[in-house]
């Protein structure tokens, strides 16, 4: 029996591409839904947009002792369901707006979720290159992380996109955690020619 195929409805397809959303482009779409929606409100009010120093979207918490990944949330309103929203006395038009508010809500709240348990895997795997005892990360495949936390690969892919984690040695790509960095590949490269004059020039 193949595996089972899955209809990439226009639904599924946006809450899909939310999870590809850094977290600049992250406040932009949220401040897009609650300026147009009746039923999104702000659970208290926050300096919207924050000015924060970095542009990351997770944050390590607690290093010295159980290392934890936690969303960035600066910047981003916290939004609730209001059922005392109106759309001019048109009932379809509220009823379409209360669907699209809850879906707002769903999606960002899924999306929260997947990215720190991503973040969280990640972590755990790279400890020795985040906290400088490693100069490369070790090979992580977005495959073995979706497994340990039960989503399909291709979701974990669009999650590390375009994110960023703040760990104790800076900012750092949550991508490259992930495979064999670039500079990685080009040190590999470097440590062969180098050795090549020692022992004669290497084949292909």
């Amino acid at each position: 029996m193949g595996p089972k195929r899955v209809r990439i409805t226009p639904g599924l397809r946006e809450a899909l591409e939310w999870l590809t959303l850094s977290r600049s482009v992250l406040g932009a779409r949220v401040r897009s839904e609650l300026a147009g929606n009746p039923f999104l409100g702000e659970e208290w009010p926050l300096p919207f947009p924050a000015s924060a120093p970095v542009d990351t979207d997770l944050i390590l918490v607690n290093w010295g002792r159980r290392p934890t990944v936690r969303l960035n949330r600066e910047g981003v309103p916290m939004l609730r369901f209001s059922s005392h929203g109106g759309h001019g006395g048109d009932p379809a038009s509220a009823r379409r707006l209360q669907r699209r508010a809850r879906w707002v809500l769903v999606v960002l709240k899924r999306r929260a979720e997947i990215l720190e348990r991503v973040g969280q895997a990640a972590v755990e795997a790279q400890l020795g290159y985040l906290d400088g005892q490693a100069e490369w990360p070790i090979p992580l495949a977005a495959a073995a992380v979706a497994k340990q936390i039960g989503v399909h690969p291709s979701t974990v892919s669009r999650v590390i996109r375009q994110k960023r984690l703040l760990a104790p040695r800076g900012v750092v790509d949550l991508q490259s955690l992930f495979g064999r960095s670039k500079a990685e590949a080009r040190q590999a490269v470097r440590d062969l020619l180098a050795s090549e004059a020692a022992h004669g020039r290497l084949t292909d």
